[in-house]
């Protein structure tokens, strides 16, 4: 991609996996960055990174940092690498790492917030409940009688049932995966799960599983009928954000040019529904309101890992 008034720049996007590779965030990030390349051509004509090479994984969170990644491609290289990442290494990863290869706040400067989208909290068809109060009820009934599953320890899942749990004054067991549960689920091997929607929605709609909740706020327009978490424990929503990250020291000239132009694809009518249709939503923030949402999730999330003694390595 051309960076808007410096043609003389060409920006690369490089698309990481999260903490632990593949995660449940990252359906989001395949469902929405492929929509941006099948329909914003000028801007994601460039080959595709292999997620594996650029990976903030549980070995090397920092792999794009200490690579070939977008901290060395300033200076003479006049390519600049941006990463086109869901939120997590930015805002949880260094909270579960003792000493994470990278600083999250210094090597990297925020551009943009792309789109964002909820969660359903799922249960297999033998589960007696079919809302999140069925499960309150009945995880109140017997302590420890439930199990869960997650994309393994400091996914989205694993941190949004804690979070539940804290809200519920609910116990419920963790059965960590290290990919999406829903098979098992579906067999009845795990009794709940928390899936992004983008994934959820196919064996919701084949009535393969259950949807009790939905983690975002208001409810999924998917599924109305769905209530939202927040509905019953005001406050306890749970969304997955994509966003656009650029080297730290890149021009300010360079950050709101390349803002600019994702706010001007954000808008386009095309990539609004096809968002909706992979049950995400467009987010039109500033970069100084994303650099503020960046700092508000870190300290929650911090403070969360901290409290519940969750650890990496």
């Amino acid at each position: 991609m051309a960076v808007p008034d410096r043609p003389d720049l060409a920006c690369r996007f490089i698309r990481a996996v999260g903490v632990a590779g593949r995660s449940d965030q990252d359906h989001y990030s395949d469902a929405g960055g492929c929509r941006y390349r099948h329909l914003c051509p000028d801007l994601c004509k460039q080959p595709r990174e292999d997620a594996e090479h650029h990976g903030f994984c549980r070995k090397s969170p920092g792999r794009l940092v200490d690579d070939r990644g977008s901290r060395r491609c300033k200076g003479r290289s006049q390519r600049l690498h941006a990463a086109l990442i869901i939120s997590l290494p930015f805002t949880t990863a260094p909270a579960l790492f003792s000493k994470p290869p990278y600083d999250a706040g210094k090597d990297f400067a925020p551009v943009a917030q792309l789109y964002r989208g909820g969660s359903f909290l799922i249960a297999n068809n033998s589960f007696a409940g079919n809302s999140l109060a069925d499960l309150v009820l009945a995880a109140r009934r017997k302590p420890n009688s439930i199990n869960y599953a997650s994309y393994g320890p400091g996914s989205t899942a694993h941190l949004g049932f804690e979070l539940l749990q804290d809200a519920t004054g609910i116990e419920l067991v963790h059965v960590p995966y290290k990919t999406s549960a829903v098979p098992d689920l579906m067999r009845g091997e795990v009794t709940v799960g928390w899936e992004p929607a983008v994934s959820a929605m196919p064996f919701i709609m084949d009535g393969k599983i259950k949807a009790l909740a939905y983690t975002g706020n208001p409810r999924s327009p998917a599924l109305p009928d769905v209530a939202a978490l927040a509905e019953s424990y005001p406050g306890l929503e749970v969304f997955t954000w994509v966003g656009l990250w650029a080297p730290a020291g890149t021009p300010d000239a360079i950050l709101d040019s390349l803002h600019e132009a994702i706010e001007t694809i954000n808008r386009q009518p095309a990539v609004v529904k096809a968002l909706a249709d992979a049950s995400s939503e467009p987010m039109h923030r500033t970069r100084a309101q994303m650099a503020a949402a960046i700092e508000n999730e870190t300290r929650s999330m911090t403070r969360l890992i901290k409290l519940k003694n969750i650890k990496l390595d």
